[in-house]
């Protein structure tokens, strides 16, 4: 069964953690001897978190990341979708458009 699970990245399970490392390892794979990386990589920027959860597993992602940009004298508070990955056995199957599509709704 697919779950579908929207959190701030702040309350992400040390489980949930791990299983968004795995995934984005597929898509992003580290480099040979790199230090093991952390999630989420700038807790700064990041807001909230969309992920599909099949069976104890990370299937999809999508990541909303926030800043606060000054221009000519204003600021502004920008948003952008982030690290939107999908297993490689789950592609082409429109999960990547689902959390991408559900994160616009939120």
């Amino acid at each position: 069964m697919v779950t579908l699970v929207r959190y701030p990245q702040e309350d992400a399970s040390p489980r949930l953690r791990e299983a968004l490392l795995a995934l984005e390892d597929t898509a992003w794979p580290p480099e040979p001897g790199a230090p093991a990386a952390c999630w989420p990589s700038d807790p700064a920027t990041y807001l909230t978190s969309l992920v599909l959860v099949e069976d104890g597993a990370a299937v999809a992602h999508a990541a909303v990341r926030q800043r606060e940009i000054r221009h000519r004298g204003g600021v502004y508070l920008a948003y952008g979708l982030s690290e939107v990955v999908v297993s490689p056995g789950r592609r082409r199957q429109g999960l990547g458009l689902l959390s991408s599509r559900s994160m616009s709704r939120t």
